[in-house]
């Protein structure tokens, strides 16, 4: 897996990330103002705007509220931030809790400031929107583009106090911020 970002020489002001998982299948970008799903498989992407994803995500979390489903036969996983902080490559970063049954799972180190500001404001929402125990009523488990898109960039994550990744932050030195869509990719959705 890998994480490229683009900034301004000598500034933190981001304006894409992209997450490339080692599999190669699809690419994640997060751009100033809109997610990227960019399917190489099929030469296919998709655009999301942050506002559209907290659409979503406040939909979903209403429709968990009004239903009657338990979570005993789903996943019984939950993240939670924690106050806990501290400084990995140089960037501030909080502590989330992966819990599964109420017992710790994983921590998972995160930091917000790779984000472009509004996916930071857009993850804020959709975290005040969701129950505490979504990941269990949609019998699901949080994958990193989940917990990139609520929290930040994951630095570290560790279970049992053994450290499985950590990551490397490389300030790239383009002042270029615009992101071409490979040739010959088709745009799903609207």
């Amino acid at each position: 897996m890998s994480w490229s970002t683009a900034s301004k020489p000598r500034c933190r002001k981001w304006f894409h990330l992209l997450f490339e998982p080692s599999d190669n299948s699809l690419s994640f970008l997060f751009a100033a103002e809109a997610f990227f799903t960019i399917d190489h498989k099929d030469k296919s992407y998709r655009i999301q705007s942050y506002d559209e994803l907290n659409a979503l995500a406040s939909q979903k979390a209403s429709e968990i509220a009004n239903s009657q489903a338990s979570t005993s036969s789903g996943t019984d996983v939950t993240l939670k931030l924690t106050e806990e902080a501290d400084t990995i490559s140089g960037l501030r970063a909080r502590k989330i809790m992966k819990m599964t049954g109420g017992k710790p799972e994983a921590e998972i180190w995160v930091s917000i400031d790779l984000l472009p500001a509004k996916l930071r404001a857009a993850g804020e929402r959709i975290r005040s929107v969701l129950p505490e125990d979504y990941w269990g009523k949609v019998h699901g488990n949080p994958g990193l583009v989940e917990i990139i898109m609520l929290f930040g960039i994951p630095l570290k994550i560790a279970n049992n106090g053994h450290s499985l990744y950590q990551a490397r932050v490389l300030a790239g030195s383009s002042s270029n911020s615009s992101f071409q869509v490979p040739s010959g990719y088709r745009k799903l959705g609207k």
